[in-house]
């Protein structure tokens, strides 16, 4: 040790490790880009990891959903008197017990409100003892999918129903709540044709018959439906009649077309 010209070295073979890093930013970039929303939760439901694919399906950045519970997601239908997920505990319940991978099919809510259909895969999080301490799931939003099997089956049930009745009027009660709940809407409305009416080649619609839940906050606007007619290209019936095909009205205060404003 006295002679200057003596060194010693030590040499770790960090091979493994660097392959180990390798994988994990590998890894890292696939959950982060992957097309599907993958996101990771404690036994209790706590948002752990959330990826670019999850805030696109549900609208929440991951700082305002890390740290919170998964129950923000669950539409009413699904939860609990007290607030809390219905369906998580007895999914993380069966997770607990067979150490498996869960798949089902359920519905979420977005930060905007708007409840969609998603597919689930739920699987362990383990820790190195072998302990399940979470999940990850992999969601994928199917909204579009469910809803046209949807107005398929729809599509078939009006035909059946227009084919065992002897009117629209007596047909017109049953299609409207069927296309209502194939739609997920609060209230529906058959417009047709005053054939009585005649003035020149204007056109005259008036209102056959509507459906809506019990809501009271729908009973005006229903009233008004009753009593009140549209000529072509005016509100939105008159509209569709003018254009031959559907429309679409996403805020009603900023269109100038549509009569019912105050009522709706």
């Amino acid at each position: 040790h006295d002679d200057p010209f003596l060194t010693a070295g030590v040499c770790v073979d960090i091979t493994e490790r660097k392959l180990a890093d390798q994988e994990r930013l590998q890894l890292a970039a696939i959950v982060e880009f992957s097309d599907d929303a993958i996101i990771s939760e404690t036994l209790d439901g706590v948002v752990i990891t959330w990826n670019h694919s999850a805030e696109r399906i549900y609208g929440f950045s991951a700082d305002e959903m890390i740290g919170k519970s998964v129950s923000v997601l669950m539409p009413d239908a699904v939860l609990m008197p007290d607030g809390s997920a219905g369906e998580f505990p007895r999914t993380m319940e069966k997770l607990t017990q067979s150490q498996n991978t869960e798949h089902y099919e359920t519905t979420r809510r977005r930060k905007d409100g708007l409840i969609i259909d998603v597919s689930l895969i739920l699987s362990p999080i383990k820790d190195r003892s072998g302990t399940l301490i979470g999940a990850s799931a992999i969601v994928r939003d199917i909204t579009k999918r469910k809803r046209s099997q949807r107005l398929s089956f729809a599509q078939n049930d009006v035909t059946r129903i227009l084919s065992q009745s002897n009117s629209l009027a007596v047909a017109a009660p049953r299609i409207l709540e069927l296309i209502a709940k194939t739609t997920s809407a609060d209230f529906g409305a058959v417009w047709c044709l005053d054939r009585d009416y005649v003035d020149g080649n204007e056109q005259l619609l008036k209102c056959v018959d509507v459906w809506y839940e019990s809501d009271p906050t729908l009973t005006e606007f229903a009233a008004l439906a009753s009593h009140i007619t549209f000529s072509t290209g005016n509100s939105l019936p008159g509209r569709v009649l003018s254009s031959g095909k559907s429309a679409w009205i996403p805020d009603l205060g900023t269109d100038g077309n549509f009569l019912r404003l105050h009522a709706a």
